[in-house]
């Protein structure tokens, strides 16, 4: 382990010039196992992404998101309709509208309605460029 970062900070020195020292210290405390990282991994999702919403797609709307689509993205089939389900956090909101926005007319949100908000006001912005 220690000579593959030896080999990253190696291939790297062409792009960092002030360093006065680098050390490598390892501290067994500091270690913890995998699933001790899994469990905090999923408790920083929970806590990090609070806000559901949900989505209706069209067909043409679920296979753009089969083939370009996010973490915390799920599309369920209920009832004869296509759902877009996820989380978000309130920080990430403009990039979740821009992607809601490249799918066009395949989506529709139905809620939050701070997201449909947010998305609308985008779209205006977008035909405004045109007036």
């Amino acid at each position: 382990m220690i000579s593959s970062i030896f080999k990253s900070f190696l291939q790297l020195r062409y792009y960092l010039h002030k360093f006065q020292k680098v050390e490598i210290s390892i501290n067994q405390d500091s270690l913890i196992n995998r699933k001790e990282l899994v469990t905090s991994f999923k408790q920083y999702e929970t806590e990090y992404y609070q806000i559901s919403y949900r989505c209706i797609l069209t067909k043409e709307g679920e296979q753009k998101i089969q083939y370009n689509s996010y973490p915390r993205m799920n599309i369920i089939h209920d009832k004869g309709k296509i759902y877009l389900d996820g989380k978000y956090n309130r920080g990430e909101l403009h990039y979740l509208v821009n992607y809601l926005i490249s799918l066009g007319s395949n989506v529709k949100i139905i809620y939050p309605d701070e997201l449909k908000e947010s998305y609308l006001n985008q779209l205006k912005e977008i035909v405004q460029q045109y007036d």
